[in-house]
């Protein structure tokens, strides 16, 4: 039994010392980091031993409990940078609040010096362009202060620790994009950065459109450590097919250890000028280069699902695809944004007019939504067309604009604004602009005569002619009928007036009409107008009823032979 005992005992302090030897942690036994950048997360101070305090290289309190430690070993002279992320701190304080400690020593820190720490911070302490020099050990030392009555703190973290590149040539922006109507070549500019630590002098540097290759040129000054400079390519660049098109700007130097940073792209619209008409966009083959815009866009371009129950807006007018604020849900709040059209030449155009389809889900309070023109290109909207309203399905919007009347650098916007609710906002579809219907007339009113008793074989047909066009008309052709259309005068009559857009005319027709007979005659008027681009308002039908006068002293009329 004494030698169970005794066993178990011995079992239990070889345990015990297996468990100090694994958990301890100091210089002899520090984390050997060998190749940058290093990254290791998931790491704590927990059970490594408090083998550096406040006395040591940085005489800094927040060295006084546990310390993880690593060390390095440059091979050549170089810049790092320390960063812990994610840190917790560990303790059974009353008031769990402690400074956690990241050092750097030349040596190990009980005997060496310090180089550099942070220690008065209670999240994710960094170390950022530290000089390290070859050959020498360095120590990274993570540790935490007391709490503030003086508990013990342990904290657990994650490390990066990353080498500043000694070559590292950035570009930081593209300058000269914007996409425009009718563009041809763009002037590329760009603006560069030395991120490196030794000066770089006439290297290659490069623009590309669309993978074509690259148009190479040379910057020829020097660029110092954390300088930027402005670069204009000679060359221009060449955008001219309609579309999108990719600029990628780039430098491609050999030494260069960061290539994160080399290459910058942006992305152009070529949106094509319209300038024969009508011009027609289904948004079919795609979106008809409309460009979004503004704060917090939801619009889209896309199919909408119609199998998403709760979509109102669930379907094209025509086809597959349409412009929506959000193809499958609703607006975003705080939203002011807009969808904007390519360019139209419209100085041909003698009445501009613009026809879409449109689905309209506003919530109770606060949406708007209106259709906007600008005639300098979108430099600015002055021009209002347009403001819409809920609606239950798709609804055709006609409209007119005599303020766009010879402008040559038209573009369309609508504008969305959410409200306080959610909804789905609009959509449009099937977009056209085109002239104006110049020459369309027709009849509108019956003015004479009436139904009724006494009428004869004489009778003057009167009607109301309109000109529903967008210029004047002279001379309008006529015509009527008694019979349905079957039969019709023997010529047709020209009005020997001329009628300014909109206007009204009333007609006495020189050819009288007979109705003694005592019947419902199908009367048809029509206009039969050379050039007329619309003939669905040309006619107006009517039936006229010639009573019998009846005169006697008692009169019955029992029904039975029709209907009196």
């Amino acid at each position: 039994m004494k030698q169970t005992i005794r066993l178990f005992a011995i079992a239990l302090i070889a345990f015990g010392f297996s468990v100090n030897s694994f958990a301890q942690q100091d210089c002899a036994t520090a984390v050997d980091v060998t190749v940058l950048p290093y990254s290791a997360s998931g790491l704590t101070t927990v059970g490594m031993l408090n083998d550096y305090t406040s006395a040591d290289a940085c005489l800094s309190a927040s060295m006084d409990n546990e310390d993880y430690v690593l060390s390095i070993t440059p091979s050549s002279d170089m810049q790092i940078n320390v960063e812990l992320s994610n840190t917790e701190l560990v303790t059974s304080a009353t008031i769990p609040m402690a400074n956690l400690g990241l050092f750097i020593t030349e040596g190990c820190h009980d005997v060496g010096t310090c180089v550099a720490y942070v220690d008065d911070v209670q999240s994710n302490p960094a170390l950022n362009d530290v000089n390290l020099t070859s050959g020498i050990t360095y120590y990274i030392i993570i540790s935490s202060a007391n709490a503030l009555l003086g508990e013990a703190t342990n904290v657990n973290f994650d490390i990066d620790i990353t080498k500043n590149a000694e070559d590292d040539l950035a570009v930081t922006s593209i300058e000269g994009i914007v996409s425009d109507c009718g563009l041809t070549t763009l002037v590329i500019g760009c603006n560069i950065e030395n991120l490196g630590l030794n000066s770089q002098t006439g290297f290659d540097i490069y623009f590309d459109v669309d993978g074509t290759g690259p148009q190479t040129a040379v910057y020829s000054g020097t660029l110092d450590p954390g300088a930027t400079d402005y670069f204009e390519f000679a060359t221009p660049a060449d955008v001219s097919g309609v579309g999108s098109h990719t600029v990628e700007v780039g430098i491609p130097l050999v030494t260069d250890e960061n290539l994160t940073d080399n290459t910058l792209s942006e992305t152009v619209v070529n949106m094509p000028v319209y300038s024969s008409f009508p011009a027609s966009e289904d948004f079919e083959t795609n979106n008809g280069y409309w460009l979004t815009g503004g704060t917090a866009s939801s619009w889209e371009y896309g199919n909408p699902d119609e199998l998403l129950p709760e979509l109102v807006i669930n379907s094209a007018n025509s086809g597959d695809n349409i412009w929506v604020t959000a193809l499958d849900g609703t607006t975003n709040t705080s939203e002011t944004s807009y969808i904007e059209s390519p360019c139209y030449d419209l100085s041909g155009l003698l009445l501009p007019t613009i026809e879409f389809y449109t689905w309209v889900n506003f919530s109770l309070y606060g949406n708007s939504a209106n259709l906007q023109a600008s005639i300098d290109g979108g430099a600015t909207w002055t021009v209002d067309l347009y403001t819409f309203e809920e609606t239950d399905t798709w609804e055709e919007v006609y409209l007119q604009s005599a303020e766009l009347v010879g402008k040559s650098n038209v573009k369309f916007r609508i504008n969305y604004e959410s409200g306080f609710l959610a909804a789905e906002g609009l959509a449009i579809d099937d977009f056209t602009v085109k002239e104006a219907v110049l020459t369309d007339v027709g009849v509108v009113a019956l003015h004479g005569p009436n139904s009724g008793c006494g009428l004869t074989a004489t009778e003057t047909i009167s009607v109301v002619v309109e000109n529903f066009g967008a210029q004047s008309i002279s001379d309008i052709v006529v015509d009527y009928s008694l019979d349905g259309g079957v039969t019709w005068l023997s010529s047709p009559e020209i009005i020997s007036v001329t009628m300014v857009p909109g206007e009204t005319y009333l007609y006495n027709f020189t050819q009288t009409a007979d109705l003694s007979a005592f019947e419902t005659y199908d009367f048809v008027a029509k206009t039969i107008q050379p050039g007329d681009e619309d003939h669905t308002n040309d006619e107006l039908t009517a039936n006229i009823t010639s009573q019998e006068t009846i005169i006697i002293s008692d009169y019955t009329e029992s029904f039975e032979a029709g209907n009196g």
